[in-house]
């Protein structure tokens, strides 16, 4: 936000009557806090989780969830250009160049599955998407890959805990959009 006040618009449909909308709360960020899963060094370390996969062409990262389609979360800002989701992924090329993982380990995004806000800034930035079986081996993402994510209701209170996040991040080198993790405290939420 760049002011003092937000103002709130309320649409809703002919003949709907009376609406309104009531604030239960209100998160602000730090005043001018670089956004940053690593802190001020990056510790992110290799990792070959088989529930996250890179996303292609924008290279981001989709998780694979335990929903009754075992479908993908990601990013919303991720959704504008996918079409494949690759799991295993090789190292990069010492100039940091994708390299892609055998056809086997590529999965083509279903379109008509893909629900997004379109990423609307921390908070409120999400993605949820399925995927056809992969053409050669007649199996889903979730079937080759034997495991997923469990959703859950995060508990109360985070703050100071560790939490890990693993995904496929821009780097240097051999390790740009490869599958990295971290652990650290959560410091806020």
């Amino acid at each position: 936000m760049n002011g003092d006040t937000v103002q709130v618009e309320v649409l809703a449909f002919p003949g709907t009557g009376t609406s309104r909308i009531k604030l239960s709360s209100v998160d602000a960020g730090i005043d001018g806090a670089e956004e940053s899963q690593c802190g001020a060094t990056d510790d992110r370390v290799a990792s070959m989780d088989p529930r996250a996969a890179r996303l292609l062409p924008v290279g981001c990262t989709g998780w694979l969830i335990n929903d009754c389609s075992h479908c993908f979360l990601t990013a919303g800002h991720c959704t504008g250009n996918i079409s494949v989701i690759q799991f295993n992924v090789p190292l990069s090329s010492s100039g940091g160049g994708l390299n892609n993982p055998p056809a086997a380990d590529q999965y083509a995004i279903d379109h008509s599955s893909l629900q997004s806000n379109g990423g609307q800034g921390v908070g409120d930035d999400w993605g949820y998407f399925g995927t056809f079986p992969n053409a050669g081996t007649g199996l889903t993402a979730a079937q080759a890959q034997g495991a997923f994510y469990i959703l859950g209701t995060p508990p109360g209170q985070t703050t100071g805990n560790d939490i890990r996040i693993t995904g496929y991040g821009v780097d240097g080198g051999t390790a740009n959009q490869t599958q990295q993790t971290n652990v650290g405290p959560l410091v806020n939420l």
